[in-house]
């Protein structure tokens, strides 16, 4: 009877932590997550803001060219 009782209770206790660790691993895990994804997000947004830089300083210097060409001739 009481023996079982406190056998039991022990039991329910000592689940209850277990699911409270679960539960606060999955959301640092989640969060954790979330911070990576946005990390590898902004090196891309990074990548891209650079490609678009690089790309305009080649239009810069190929319109300097053409001018200089027209230059030439006139």
């Amino acid at each position: 009877g009481a023996r079982d009782l406190k056998a039991h209770t022990s039991e329910m206790c000592e689940l209850q932590r277990t699911l409270d660790n679960e539960l606060k691993l999955q959301e640092f895990l989640g969060i954790k997550g979330q911070h990576r994804e946005m990390a590898d997000l902004q090196a891309k947004k990074e990548a891209e803001k650079e490609a678009k830089k690089e790309e305009m300083q080649n239009k810069i210097a190929s319109y300097t060219e053409i001018l200089n060409l027209i230059k030439q001739f006139t």
